[in-house]
């Protein structure tokens, strides 16, 4: 009873310090007591409590305090007014943030109150045509005013500087340059970043040299490489099935069995008696490839002797050669003949010289009696 009494004390004791010394996340402020949950908001950990949208602090809170401590203004938003301290009963307040105009931004969230000429650079992927305007002298301050590069062209990071269209002088992902930017000089006008789209379910890395179509990357990993004289995502040799039209789908392309081949996804065939599947699995080569045999072909599958020649090539094993023989005495035969009676006028000089050899043994027969 002592021991378990002792190890209360220990638990409680460790449960409080732990809860003095907990620290809140970034973007998040130090609250007396757990938040329960309400109004859409998800319940929090004791003592801690989620800043106001698009407003936060960059290392979170230490202490409990309250929703002052959310100072900052998130990126791409201004800060017209500063977070203010509750004190001698008055109301505590976030940092209130409104957001930039399309395409305008700031490199690093606000922290003290300013205007809309805290919107100073341009976001990726477009260009800047005009600088932000600070009041002064009667100025109204302005952001910075910024176009949304043409399809496919942008810029990581955004200018921070007034520029023209060249500022677009990458291709965006998904996207291959055949054309660098044109920077305006001697009358030449400037022209963005010339980019072409990847083929159907396919990407490629956001690139600021100038690329070609092999450089876009089918999403399954099982179909072929794209290259100029393959522009679209089929599956590679060997496989069969249609590859997947997203990332981290698993593949639509499988492979084939032990000796078979595939084109194009087609399904798959099983190599004729006398072949073997090549090494790209595209196709099959006849085991017999000495002088007589013709090659492989993906229109009859088979393995069988050119024209005047006889033989059987489809029995061929590893390392045999020369199953496919010549008809002999000049005589012909069509593509594919197996036997030696296959090749024409050979039976019939057969049968002659039969016929000859009788004539002479009757002849000297007749002499000799």
């Amino acid at each position: 009873m002592k021991i378990i009494f002792i190890f209360v004390i220990f638990i409680s004791f460790f449960t409080l310090r732990n809860a003095q010394n907990q620290s809140c996340a970034p973007n998040a402020f130090g609250t007396p007591e757990a938040v329960s949950g309400s109004d859409g908001v998800a319940p929090q950990s004791a003592q801690c409590s989620p800043c106001p949208a698009n407003t936060g602090n960059s290392n979170g809170a230490s202490t409990a305090g309250d929703v002052s401590q959310c100072n900052l203004c998130s990126q791409n938003y201004y800060m017209t007014q500063q977070a203010i301290t509750g004190s001698n009963g008055g109301v505590s307040s976030s940092a209130q943030c409104l957001p930039c105009p399309a395409g305008s931004g700031n490199n690093q969230p606000p922290s003290n109150s300013g205007d809309i000429s805290q919107c100073n650079i341009c976001q990726n992927n477009y260009y800047m045509n005009q600088a932000a305007v600070t009041a002064s002298s009667g100025n109204t301050p302005a952001a910075a005013i910024c176009t949304i590069c043409p399809t496919g062209s942008g810029n990581s990071p955004g200018p921070d500087s007034p520029g023209d269209i060249s500022q677009c002088n990458q291709c965006q992902a998904g996207f291959y340059m055949t054309k660098l930017a044109v920077v305006a000089s001697n009358g030449v006008d400037p022209t963005p970043a010339k980019c072409n789209a990847c083929p159907a379910n396919s990407s490629s890395l956001p690139t600021s040299t100038i690329t070609d179509i092999s450089s876009c990357v089918c999403f399954d990993p099982n179909a072929a490489p794209i290259s100029t004289s393959q522009a679209s995502c089929i599956c590679a040799n060997g496989y069969f099935g249609v590859p997947n039209t997203s990332k981290n789908q698993v593949s639509g392309c499988f492979p084939c069995n032990i000796n078979q081949y595939s084109t194009q996804g087609a399904s798959c065939t099983t190599c004729a008696l006398g072949s073997l599947v090549n090494p790209d699995n595209g196709g099959c080569k006849c085991i017999d490839t000495s002088i007589g045999t013709l090659p492989w072909s993906a229109d009859t599958n088979t393995c069988k002797c050119d024209k005047n020649y006889y033989g059987s090539p489809s029995r061929s094993t590893i390392g045999q050669t020369g199953s496919c023989l010549p008809c002999p005495n000049g005589s012909t035969s069509a593509i594919g003949s197996q036997l030696i009676t296959d090749c024409q006028g050979y039976v019939a000089t057969t049968f002659q010289n039969i016929i000859k050899v009788s004539i002479g043994f009757l002849l000297l027969m007749v002499i000799v009696f």
